[in-house]
């Protein structure tokens, strides 16, 4: 039995356009006095970190959930 869980194509295109708006704006603050860039990448690894680890963990509970549902079934 195989089992696919993927993130909603919603979330995946705005964290793309997030993520991209951000590294244009961190790349810029790079080039100029660097003020900004500490905060810019802060929000980058964040809105990163908050999607893996608000994704995985729980995509591997319902996975455990999901194939202990079917044995009991089957």
């Amino acid at each position: 039995m195989q089992l696919r869980m993927s993130l909603h194509p919603f979330v995946v295109v705005f964290m793309v356009f997030w993520v991209g708006i951000l590294s244009v704006f961190l790349f810029g603050s790079l080039t100029s006095d660097g003020q900004d860039a500490l905060s810019l990448g802060a929000m980058l690894l964040f809105g990163l970190a908050l999607t893996v680890v608000g994704f995985y963990p729980e995509a591997f509970k319902a996975e455990r959930l999901i194939r202990a549902a079917l044995e009991a079934a089957a």
